[in-house]
């Protein structure tokens, strides 16, 4: 029986061809949005979770609280220092210490003149390698990583080597740049991290950094690597409480955050599925007119069939039968909207995902697919479907033979 309907339905849909077409197009933007967004989402989420796990577990990032700005600018909060840095490495549970500092600068190639961010590197070796180890895992692009015994050096973001930054001039290795007016020596491209910021970053040696920016004993993020023997939880509230009772603080009003990478990616992923939510929630907004064309559209067929509802209940139709058909025939309406949704939606992200590879050269904007997901989308177009010709279904159930025929 319902392989009946279900045929009846399908070449009903198939002589109104042009109407179909039209009544699926809210349907099917609907669900293509829906699955480029969450396939997008998921993957840049499975991107950086990878990422903080190559970071490992083991880490604990430490740095000031501020009223607003970003880290590195003067936002009037009391900054790390050096001191704050030495005291940590003494602590237990503490494997290996070291930090950062970040301003912006500018940067002068070939007669162009930039402003980008650089970054202090500690010289010390540990120190060093940690912080290489962390934000330049892969061997660079092109030169070598900075080297304790270097000074007037440095190594640059990707997008110095391959995007033309200097009014369409790339920057080589062994090529001299100036900055705020010193000049440096490029030993070292970093290959690709995967963001635009990071990606025109300038490294160089912390002796020399603070030469440069005047900027004598700030450091705007500590990095502590815990003991292989040690929960990182533990040693994280140890070394919040101990870092304030050394600076002077009391329990509750720390001038400073202590995180571990499970609490940054938990603030990530809310973040994210705040974003995801109000996405998806304006991508509804196209199902919503869908769901009216369907009803709209069924409405439509109701009345151009009565005519063919009278000859089915005069041989014998059940109000059941006529519900079934029209309830039926929305649902497919519904289910091919959302097939040519997921087509679509799949086609978009994966654009997306291609041309921010290129861009970017690598990129956390990752398309990731699931049978779920395709599943749930195929099950909720349906169900749009179905549920907007529900009154559509109701109204021709309801038509006597009689009525239907009067006009004839």
């Amino acid at each position: 029986m319902i392989k009946e309907f279900a045929t009846i339905a399908w070449q009903s849909l198939t002589r109104r061809r042009l109407r179909s077409w039209l009544t699926m197009i809210g349907i099917f933007i609907g669900i293509a949005a829906v699955v480029s967004l969450i396939s997008l989402s998921l993957g840049m989420k499975a991107a950086i979770v990878q990422t903080f796990e190559d970071l490992g577990s083991d880490k604990i990032f430490i740095q000031p609280k501020t009223s607003f700005g970003v880290i590195g600018d003067n936002t009037g909060s009391n900054p790390l220092t050096e001191k704050d840095l030495n005291f940590l490495e003494g602590e237990s549970g503490v494997n290996r210490v070291s930090g950062y500092t970040l301003a912006s600068a500018k940067i002068e190639f070939q007669g162009e003149t930039r402003y980008f961010s650089i970054i202090g590197v500690p010289q010390e070796p540990d120190r060093m390698s940690l912080i290489t180890e962390l934000y330049s895992p892969d061997a660079p692009l092109a030169g070598r990583n900075l080297l304790p015994s270097d000074n007037k050096v440095v190594n640059m973001g990707f997008y110095h080597y391959t995007k033309g930054l200097y009014n369409g001039k790339n920057v080589q290795i062994n090529d001299r740049v100036l900055v705020n007016g010193e000049k440096f020596t490029v030993i070292g491209i970093f290959a690709p991290l995967g963001s635009s910021s990071d990606d025109q970053m300038i490294y160089m040696p912390m002796r020399a950094f603070r030469e440069v920016t005047g900027i004598e004993d700030r450091i705007d993020q500590i990095i502590v690597e815990v003991d292989p023997t040690k929960d990182p939880l533990i040693v994280a509230n140890e070394l919040k409480r101990s870092l304030a009772r050394y600076r002077g603080v009391k329990d509750g009003q720390e001038d400073f955050t202590v995180q571990t990478p499970d609490d940054i990616l938990a603030t990530f992923n809310t973040i994210l599925n705040i974003v995801q939510a109000v996405l998806i929630g304006i991508s509804l907004i196209s199902l919503f007119v869908g769901s009216i064309g369907i009803m709209n559209t069924m409405y439509t067929s109701v009345l151009e069939r009565k005519k063919e509802i009278g000859i089915m209940k005069a041989i014998g139709a059940t109000n059941k039968h006529i519900f079934t058909l029209f309830f039926v025939e929305s649902g497919f309406l519904g289910l091919v909207g959302g097939i040519l949704g997921i087509i679509l939606g799949t086609i978009f992200a994966t654009l997306v995902e291609v041309i921010s590879k290129q861009a970017l050269g690598k990129t956390f904007l990752q398309a990731s697919y699931s049978w779920e997901l395709f599943a749930s989308a195929l099950l909720f177009s349906f169900l749009i479907g179905a549920l907007s010709g529900t009154l559509p279904a109701r109204q021709a159930s309801k038509l006597q033979p009689v009525e239907t025929l009067q006009d004839e």
